[in-house]
């Protein structure tokens, strides 16, 4: 089963423990998490000086193709680290596939413009949805005086205040009558 890598988080907390967390370790700290791909180019490298006994820098990933991790930033206080995954398909050629960013020792995959801007939209479509339901329950309409709408500040009122408003309203619409007859007669 497949999961979603932007819901999912990975700490080690031995590691924390026993070596702590910096700019010399967090790939390797990062290569103990389901994010890490085992046939990127870091991991060739690091298999190839091990068993080969030959110096990592000496080797030039440039030349490879494949997945490549490199740390792209950090701050130490707080502990915060970007890592990127690309793809090096030549030797002048990158592209930026994912980025990771570690806090505090936990590990996340930071969401892609898509999904960012599908959640803003989202939310955004969720408040306005909320502001037209406030709109719809907040009008009125009566045949002799139109439109009217309800201010939240009048349901707060006495039921007092709101029967003096039903007679204020009765008596324009008998003072609208009345000159409507007046009218008439004339």
């Amino acid at each position: 089963m497949h999961t979603d890598q932007l819901e999912v988080s990975f700490k080690d907390t031995i590691f924390l423990q026993q070596f702590g967390l910096s700019e010399y370790n967090c790939l390797d700290y990062f290569a103990l998490s389901q994010f890490y791909d085992p046939s990127c180019i870091n991991e060739q490298l690091k298999m190839q000086a091990r068993f080969n006994e030959l110096n990592v820098q000496m080797l030039d990933p440039l030349k490879m193709t494949g997945i490549w991790f490199e740390l792209h930033s950090f701050t130490l206080e707080p502990s915060f680290f970007v890592v990127k995954k690309s793809y090096r398909s030549s030797p002048t050629k990158l592209e930026l596939v994912a980025v990771y960013y570690i806090v505090n020792g936990t590990i996340y995959q930071a969401p892609d413009f898509k999904t960012l801007f599908h959640n803003r939209l989202m939310t955004s479509l969720h408040y306005m949805n909320k502001a037209l339901d406030v709109i719809h329950k907040g009008h009125h309409f009566h045949p002799s005086q139109g439109y009217e709408w309800k201010d939240s500040t009048k349901e707060e009122k006495s039921a007092g205040a709101k029967s003096l408003q039903e007679q204020q309203a009765t008596m324009d619409f008998l003072y609208q009558i009345d000159r409507i007859i007046d009218d008439i007669r004339r």
